[in-house]
């Protein structure tokens, strides 16, 4: 039974390996995608941006030279292009005609239609392979234009639905991204109507899906499949007629630029060679010897039987000792890596900080604010050697015991609030404190600190400078026996579906706003576990804020 116990919990556990291996390609195939899309918009508002040097306005020339500067095919490998797109009112179509005509006598807008505005393709390079592009109002169609005037409005980056460009052979589906600029610079537009009233064209490339993937992703050096569909049509189809289902499949929705993609992946046979383990069935066969080896035995000496089940029982329990403080040792090491490359990290960087807030000081003659920045560098640096011992005291003992002692939380919280004035757009944020002067716990001091820094600087960091107002709430109470430390802010918080998973390893929200390892949150949450509390959030709806309460049994 126990070697059938053993062969059944290996099966689980590669099984579940296995799984996660499947689900960690899957999203890097996706992050792939979408990096790759983030790059080429990126060349689009290098596009925005060359026009508007330009005064607004670039011809044939200025753009063959900016697109040369590129090197598409090398550094944007999957684009099929990139060009501008002038918008046209009926008015003024004749005079736009003449005016491209003096350097190009043949070009000419089709196909005709009376949708009241033009938005012909009027540059596109390279051109050789996007001729048939040249002069192609994408005003014509209403899927071309629906993106267009999306890219318009909202003065972002918008893609096209699935259609067939005119210069595609094969006739494969593909896209078009927009990029919009303006007759002023988009930050100076607030309102739709004022977008609209100063439109001047879209900076556009084309993509034939095919060959965007062939651009990203060497399908030689994957082992799974995928589909791309869009609105029910599939852009990207890697399935083959005939292929049998696949043991692991995942369907991910991302929202790529004003459409949703789905992807639809799953596992190819090479997968499942690269990821087959034989270690089930060595553990059944080879408990299945070692047992029959014991039946035969306890057959042999059955007249001392109860010593034979004595000495089975003792090995029994001296396997289960160590595999216990294998187990224990495993976790230990894990968490030591853990906290090498997260708590030693929060010190250094306020030291830096601090010190170049005292050398500022020094250049602009301040000595006090010199001499108090450096004599809180001097204190985070002691810190740093304190949790240097400690990890030191971890590889070498199985455990740190921190001793308790009393900590003035308001001296503190003065302390890391000074540490904190260095960081990015600190000067924002109104502290409000709610904590009595005077103010003792007794509690791992540098381990609460921790905590204490880690809020704070997340309610720093994580601030939504949309708003007029951002602020921190810091307080501290006590209630139903219980020490609490609540941090409270206005700031961008945590989107309500990937709050469950808030306290895990590596997860990260806004990783757009600010750097960070991932490790923040759950580093906090353990520490509360070692200062015999517990981290709890609130405040649950992204936009809203964050609450992060500790709370500490007295």
């Amino acid at each position: 039974m126990l070697t059938f116990f053993a062969w059944y919990f290996s099966s689980e556990q590669v099984e579940e390996k296995i799984e996660q291996q499947f689900l960690r390609q899957a999203n890097q195939t996706v992050e792939l995608i979408s990096e790759r899309m983030r790059k080429y918009e990126d060349a689009l508002w290098s596009g925005v941006a060359t026009i508007h040097s330009q005064s607004y306005g670039i011809d044939y020339d200025e753009w063959f030279r900016f697109s040369s500067t590129l090197r598409l095919e090398k550094r944007y490998p999957g684009i099929n292009g990139i060009g501008v797109i002038y918008s046209v009112e009926p008015n003024d179509l004749e005079a736009f005609l003449v005016s491209e005509r003096k350097v190009r006598p043949d070009f000419g807008i089709f196909p005709q239609h009376d949708n009241g505005i033009y938005l012909p393709i009027t540059y596109i390079e390279p051109v050789d392979a996007n001729r048939k592009a040249v002069g192609l109002d994408v005003a014509h169609e209403r899927n071309r234009l629906q993106a267009a005037l999306a890219a318009r409005d909202s003065g972002e980056a918008k893609i096209t639905g699935p259609i067939v460009l005119v210069q595609d052979s094969e006739k494969t589906p593909g896209f078009l991204f927009y990029t919009p600029f303006y007759k002023e610079a988009d930050s100076g537009l607030a309102t739709v109507v004022e977008r609209r009233e100063n439109f001047v064209g879209l900076v556009y490339a084309p993509f034939i899906f095919n060959k965007l993937l062939e651009g990203t992703l060497d399908q030689s050096k994957r082992a799974i499949d995928l589909r791309i569909e869009d609105n029910g049509f599939i852009l990207y189809d890697e399935h083959k007629e005939g292929q049998a289902d696949s043991s692991y499949k995942k369907e991910i929705h991302v929202n790529m630029y004003g459409r949703e993609w789905i992807f639809s992946i799953w596992s190819t046979g090479s997968f499942l060679e690269q990821n087959h383990s034989n270690q089930p069935l060595i553990i059944l066969f080879g408990g299945i010897f070692i047992d029959s080896l014991l039946f035969a035995l306890f057959f042999m000496i059955s007249k001392r039987n109860q010593q034979a089940l004595a000495l089975a029982s003792y090995l029994t329990k001296q396997h289960r000792e160590k595999t216990a403080e294998l187990e224990v040792a495993n976790a230990e090491l894990k968490e030591f890596s853990y906290r090498t490359s997260h708590d030693l990290r929060s010190p250094l960087v306020s030291s830096i900080g601090l010190l170049g807030f005292a050398i500022k000081s020094i250049e602009n003659d301040k000595k006090a604010k010199a001499l108090a920045g450096l004599s809180h560098a001097n204190n985070s640096l002691q810190q740093l050697q304190i949790l240097v011992e400690g990890i030191l005291d971890l590889a070498k003992a199985s455990h740190l015991d921190e001793p308790d002692e009393p900590v003035d939380l308001s001296l503190m919280l003065d302390d890391v609030l000074m540490k904190m004035q260095c960081m990015e757009n600190a000067d924002r944020i109104v502290v409000h404190k709610n904590i009595t002067e005077g103010t003792v716990l007794t509690t791992k001091k540098f381990r609460f600190q921790l905590v204490l820094e880690n809020l704070v600087s997340n309610a720093i960091k994580y601030q939504d400078v949309k708003k007029e107002v951002s602020w921190v709430n810091i307080s501290t109470e006590e209630k139903d026996g219980c020490f609490i430390l609540s941090v409270e802010d206005n700031g961008l918080g945590i989107p309500e579906d990937l709050q469950p998973q808030m306290f895990s390893m590596f997860k990260r929200f806004h990783s757009n706003v600010a750097q960070g390892s991932g490790l923040g949150l759950y580093m906090m949450k353990k520490s509360a576990s070692i200062l015999r509390g517990d981290m709890v959030f609130s405040n649950g709806k992204e936009g809203i804020g964050s609450k992060f309460s500790l709370i500490i049994k007295l």
